[in-house]
């Protein structure tokens, strides 16, 4: 790998509250390429740290959002041009990669995912970031018979989606310029405030929803999402560069998940029709893999837990 004059222990000692963040030079910066959902709250949990966030975003609101979080620098553009490679003034020690499919299709896919990991990259051997973090999914995992599955299972065979998400997984793992650690989280599925679909579903009065319900959903909370990628940055140079599930462990039966929500909110339970095929499960050929994904290695591995263990701890928030 090539050397810098960055030392390696300065994101983890920093974040840890063990550098003096009297001397400007501790200061460090993380910068959040396709700060959305996900990527505005781990800026704010950042800055409350201490740390210099810079941000990309492909939306002009989103922008002028997060400038109002304070972030040192917010540019607006598509991952996968080159136009904004030089238009950074930081030097950022941590980079987190959390960009969401530009839509149409393969075609976002093949756009956000693969050559926006391909612009990052480019960006990132002149740079020279100490750890880079890229949230992938859970998705890539085909398996279907309701058993559990960790970081070693097989992602074959893949949807064309999946196959896209592992190319760019693999371009950074196969990277070499990076000095405290390249890292992929593969999340689940992320809810949270104002993204919890199967609430709105029911509460919205659906009667009838996709699917047979009988394949078990691996969720993730957004706010367990970000203190993850948290811990793993905390957790670098000593963390092992690779890939970690990050999802709360406790994967349910999607029909058991609705009659709770039905039950919680007083309503009839919405039945299951097999032959509606939901927008996922037509990217998945038609079908929804039933596999309870295993968080063990990520928490073994760094001081992360789940603060929400399970969608019934997640969920009543909401429900109040």
């Amino acid at each position: 790998m090539c050397g810098a004059t960055v030392r390696k222990s300065s994101i983890s000692n920093y974040m840890k509250g063990e550098s003096s963040q009297n001397a400007t030079n501790d200061v460090v910066a993380v910068f959040i390429a396709g700060c959305g959902y996900v990527g505005s709250t781990l800026a704010a949990r950042l800055k409350k740290k201490g740390v210099r966030v810079g941000a990309l975003t492909r939306n002009e609101e989103q922008a002028a959002e997060l400038m109002e979080l304070g972030l040192e620098e917010v540019l607006v553009a598509n991952l996968d041009s080159r136009e904004w490679h030089n238009k950074l003034r930081l030097k950022y020690q941590a980079v987190v990669n959390c960009v969401s499919s530009a839509g149409g299709g393969l075609a976002g896919y093949q756009k956000s995912y693969v050559e926006g990991q391909r612009s990052l990259l480019e960006w990132a051997q002149v740079a020279q970031p100490e750890v880079i973090c890229y949230t992938s999914s859970t998705s890539v995992y085909p398996q279907n018979h309701g058993n559990w599955v960790d970081e070693t299972a097989s992602t074959e065979p893949c949807t064309e989606t999946s196959a896209l998400l592992l190319q760019a997984e693999q371009m950074l793992l196969n990277s070499e310029f990076y000095h405290g650690g390249a890292f992929v989280l593969r999340l689940g599925g992320i809810y949270g405030p104002g993204r919890h679909y199967l609430i709105d579903q029911i509460k919205g009065g659906e009667t009838v929803l996709a699917g047979d319900g009988r394949h078990h959903l691996n969720l993730i909370h957004r706010d367990d999402a970000v203190s993850g990628i948290m811990a793993v940055l905390e957790s670098s140079p000593s963390l092992v560069s690779g890939i970690y599930n990050l999802c709360d462990g406790q994967p349910y039966i999607q029909s058991e998940i609705v009659r709770w929500i039905a039950a919680s909110l007083n309503v009839t339970c919405p039945t299951f029709d097999p032959k509606m095929k939901s927008a996922r499960m037509l990217r998945r050929r038609g079908y929804s893999p039933d596999r309870k994904i295993s968080n063990t290695k990520l928490m073994k591995a760094t001081s992360w837990s789940a603060k929400y263990p399970n969608f019934k701890v997640g969920y009543e928030a909401f429900l109040r």
